[in-house]
């Protein structure tokens, strides 16, 4: 994987990533910064910032024992974050809109 620039968000305490390309629309829902991408709709704790990042293949030991599909990790200067697929972003991080009943 190359560098390019990725939003930094927190999210329950995670740093997460996503390509700066890909998202469509940052709005806000409350006390809740929901990103727009393609694959849906995330939810985000924070915005730390964007960056240029150079993400690194998940590995075995991460691809076996995280339970959510990512496209990578990386290193921040804050430390490290999971690089989300933006076409399969994790069920962790999707936007439920509170307002929504599931009923």
């Amino acid at each position: 994987m190359t560098a390019a620039r990725y939003l930094l968000v927190d999210r329950g305490g995670a740093g997460w990533a996503v390509a700066s390309a890909a998202v469509r629309q940052v709005r806000l829902a409350g006390d809740t910064i929901v990103l727009d991408l393609p694959g849906g709709e995330v939810a985000a704790d924070h915005v730390i910032g964007v960056a240029l990042l150079t993400p690194r293949p998940p590995g075995e030991v991460l691809s076996k024992k995280w339970p959510f599909h990512c496209a990578g990790i990386a290193l921040s200067s804050r430390g490290p974050v999971v690089v989300v697929d933006p076409q399969q972003p994790p069920a962790v991080l999707r936007w439920r809109d509170p307002e929504v009943s599931d009923v």
